[in-house]
């Protein structure tokens, strides 16, 4: 897949090895999100470190569901989620669109849509 190809992607955090969600992939996409997207190695290390972050919380969280023990951590999490996202649409630039959906099991914050397209937040039509 080429640089040139547009898509959407969408940024969601759960369990899997992989936040990153293409709409339009090709064979190689499936099994590697970032394959063919040009990616600095920063950011995409940057995403693995934090889906390994929210699976060990959640490994952590999941004998005291319902007792916020997490809370804190949930947030900063939510919010490394939107610090990321609105990177990787700026390594992207314009020609692609990325939406932060939050985190899968994150309260209120599972409610979240922000989509950039390339340095600019787009508003929900």
């Amino acid at each position: 897949m080429t640089d040139s190809n547009p898509e959407h992607l969408l940024i969601r955090a759960g369990r899997g090895p992989s936040p990153l969600h293409r709409t339009f992939t090709s064979d190689t996409a499936a099994d590697d999100p970032a394959a063919g997207l040009y990616l600095s190695d920063d950011l995409v290390s940057a995403f693995h470190t934090w889906a390994r972050r929210i699976d060990e919380t959640l490994e952590k969280e999941l004998p005291y569901q319902g007792e916020d023990r997490y809370a804190d951590e949930w947030q900063r999490l939510f919010r490394q989620g939107t610090d990321l996202s609105e990177r990787l649409a700026h390594e992207l630039g314009p020609a692609r669109t990325v939406t932060y959906k939050g985190l899968a099991n994150g309260g209120l914050a599972a409610l979240t849509s922000v989509t950039w397209q390339g340095d600019h937040q787009v508003k929900p039509r």
